[in-house]
């Protein structure tokens, strides 16, 4: 009998993924702000719609996101679309007057588009061609990309050609989790927050990510810059500059993933075709670590920072574990590129702490104790070079 129902289970399955593959594998994680309100603005997808996502058709199943600017600038979801094959539409919302912050669209604001492929996770920034309308019923006149009262936009083609676009194959271990079997272990005790944790200084990263639950395999977030120019070794000038950021998810293997759904490499979007970029990992207690070569933006840009210390840019850049695998040195708890008394100061000042997610919590096990003292002490007078300092 057992047999029988999860064989009717498993028909069912199959047949609800293949009318909408989404089924099984979620939903973009892009927190839409709906406010709804009388002052809408109607998007329209036509079962007409063309498509170009990366050279390839928006696919069944496929997301489309619709977002506008908050008060502090940061791009938020205000609604989306899931692609179905046919004609289907969603609302777009007024920001609401005199709220504490901005939870729609303004009058005139430039509607942005992202694109969420299943198969992937990845999401990328698009373009889109729009139907003319001169009215609707009401007689207001139509829109294209910008928000309006009572606007209609119909979009007619989606594209987006790939140029700039390149996703992010990293690979790093964090000394002080790691357990010299090609594997980190992070105490389940540990209060990991659902929202990236760059935000303060010195990184002052404005991204947005969130997750909404903790996966079993998370170590930590990390921060992720691909940067341009000429790297210097010495001296107190950074020769390179950031271009991209993105704060990612730290998995026990070394992977780094992205923060949106489905186990997806990080993307890129703002990248030039036929540059070269160096990439750095940050991580907030670990000592930063970047790439020794700039590496071209193929669709996929791979690098692995665990096979030697030649990996990292500077001498001797990384530690190297029991295993031979190379690890991120542990304890720049103030995150200034360099591990010395400062870094011991913030932890003496606080040395005992449970269940907290703390920068001076060196091995991640929620606890600021003496171990933590005794892994910074291990360190205590690597220097990280210029490129990772603040």
């Amino acid at each position: 009998m057992k047999t029988k129902t999860a064989k009717i289970i498993l028909t069912l399955l199959t047949f609800l993924t293949a009318i909408n593959p989404s089924f099984l594998l979620g939903q973009p994680n892009w927190n839409c702000i709906v406010n709804e309100n009388p002052n809408s603005h109607v998007i329209i997808l036509p079962d007409t719609l063309n498509s170009s996502i990366n050279f390839n058709n928006i696919k069944i199943g496929d997301y489309l996101g619709f977002f506008f600017e908050d008060e502090n600038n940061n791009e938020v979801c205000g609604s989306t679309i899931e692609w179905l094959g046919m004609t289907t539409n969603t609302f777009l919302y007024s920001n609401t007057s005199g709220s504490s912050g901005k939870n729609g669209f303004n009058p005139d604001e430039l509607i942005r588009i992202k694109h969420w492929d299943y198969q992937s996770g990845e999401v990328v920034p698009i373009n889109a061609n729009y139907v003319p309308v001169n009215s609707i019923g009401t007689g207001v006149p139509g829109t294209t990309d910008q928000y309006s009262f009572g606007g209609l936009s119909i979009i007619d083609e989606i594209v987006y050609t790939g140029t700039g676009l390149a996703a992010l194959d990293a690979k790093v271990f964090l000394e002080g989790v790691y357990n010299s079997n090609g594997l980190m272990n992070r105490d389940e005790s540990l209060p990991i927050p659902l929202t990236q944790p760059y935000g303060t200084a010195p990184y002052n990263y404005s991204g947005s990510e969130i997750i909404n639950s903790i996966p079993a395999d998370m170590i930590d977030w990390v921060l992720l810059e691909l940067r341009s120019g000429v790297p210097n070794t010495t001296g107190t000038t950074q020769g390179t500059v950031v271009v991209e950021q993105q704060a990612a998810i730290l998995k026990a293997d070394g992977s780094i993933v992205s923060a949106n759904i489905n186990d997806g490499m990080p993307v890129f979007a703002n990248l030039q075709a036929g540059q070269s970029y160096y990439v750095c990992v940050r991580h907030r207690n670990h000592l930063d670590v970047i790439s020794s070569v700039a590496l071209s933006t193929n669709s996929t840009i791979q690098y692995d920072f665990t096979t030697g210390t030649t990996q990292g840019l500077g001498n001797f850049p990384m530690a190297v574990a029991s295993d031979n695998k190379t690890v991120m040195y542990m304890g720049d708890f103030n995150h200034d590129g360099v591990i010395q008394a400062t870094d011991y100061d913030l932890w003496r000042a606080a040395p005992a702490i449970n269940g907290t997610y703390s920068d001076t919590d060196a091995n991640l096990d929620g606890t600021v104790q003496v171990t933590d003292f005794d892994k910074w002490f291990k360190n205590r007078t690597v220097l990280g070079i210029v490129e990772i300092r603040f």
